[in-house]
Formats: C-alpha cells, sequence, structure tokens
C-alpha cells in the first residue's frame, strides 16, 4: 500500500486477513465439518411422543376403587421418565464435545444390519406371540436369542439371567402388583 493512501483500521486488517476459503490441498482439519442436527430432532421428536403418552396416561385412572394401583400408575411414571431422557438427549446432542464424537461415530454405524435386521424380526415376533404364548415364556425366549445373537460368551450365565429376569418380573406384576399379566400357556402357574 502507498504511504499517500489513507486506511482505516478495519480497512488494513481485512485486506491484511488471509481469504476464508478454504484452499481445496487442505488437510481435512483445516476445513470445518457441518454440523448435523439428526440427534436432536430424533430426542425431540421421541420427546414429543412421550408427552403425548403423558398426557394419554393422565386420562387413565391412577388407583382402582379398591384402592390398588390402578392403569394409569405406570403409564405416568414411564411418560415422566421419557420426557427427561429425551429432553437429556437433545441438550447432550447440542454439546460441542458431541459435534466432535460425531464423526468418529458415523463410521461404524452401518458396521452390523445383518443383526439390526435379525433384532427387528425377533421383536416382531416377541410381539406377536407375546399374548397366545404368555409372558414368561415368550421373554425367557426372545432374551435367549438376544443373548446369542449379541454375545455368546458365557452362555449358562446368560441362559440364568434369561429365565431368572422374566420369572422375577412377572412374580412382581403378576403375584404383588397383580396387574395382569398375559399367562398364555401358563395359565396353570
Amino acid at each position: 500500500m502507498s504511504e499517500t493512501q489513507s486506511t482505516t483500521p478495519a480497512t488494513q486488517q481485512v485486506a491484511d486477513s488471509p481469504p476464508q476459503v478454504p484452499n481445496p490441498t487442505d488437510s481435512p482439519e483445516a476445513i470445518p465439518e457441518r454440523r448435523s442436527y439428526g440427534p436432536v430432532a430424533f430426542y425431540a421428536v421421541i420427546g414429543i411422543i412421550m408427552g403425548i403418552y403423558t398426557i394419554l396416561a393422565f386420562d387413565m385412572e391412577w388407583t382402582t376403587q379398591a384402592g390398588r394401583i390402578g392403569p394409569g400408575f405406570f403409564p405416568r411414571i414411564i411418560g415422566f421418565c421419557g420426557i427427561a431422557l429425551s429432553l437429556t438427549g437433545v441438550l447432550m446432542s447440542l454439546r460441542p464435545a458431541a459435534a466432535a464424537a460425531e464423526g468418529d461415530a458415523q463410521p461404524g454405524a452401518k458396521k452390523h444390519p445383518a443383526l439390526l435386521a435379525l433384532i427387528g424380526l425377533a421383536l416382531a415376533g416377541f410381539v406377536t406371540v407375546f399374548i397366545p404364548v404368555g409372558a414368561p415364556v415368550t421373554a425367557i425366549a426372545f432374551l435367549l436369542v438376544m443373548y446369542f445373537l449379541i454375545e455368546r460368551n458365557r452362555m449358562a450365565h446368560r441362559a440364568v439371567l434369561s429365565v431368572a429376569f422374566p420369572l422375577f418380573l412377572y412374580a412382581l406384576f403378576e403375584l404383588w402388583l397383580e396387574a395382569g399379566l398375559p399367562g398364555g400357556i401358563t395359565d396353570f402357574l
């Protein structure tokens, strides 16, 4: 620049600064990545669904006339927990650390599509046979299949868990809370 030309500090700074457009030959670290708002949208939609679920749960009775837990007791708890978890997910997705880790999570996201399809089929089968076969037998079979598909180590330990956990839940809901789970072929118990 010549000495005769007057410049303000702002124009001097603009004239001396390098161009903001990244050079195509720069390393990938130099190019800023766009942030994906997919997880934020996902958690927001889940939060809206859980909010609607909670509103519907408040239309059900909290207790029965006999003073026992009514049909609206657990849906209210599930609704509030779902809303809290979805809000936590939204906040965690908006953190800068989540944006930095987002690029690392993408390569492994499509690593096991066959396993995901098998889990989806197992869930569809679980829902289909839950009422005719019954809660305990269906839950035991489902957990055994899931443990076999996901992790085949320590099968004896997993078999014990597959039997003990559904039987505990069945005793909790059927005997203690008298919630009435589908008995199916185990109605004689």
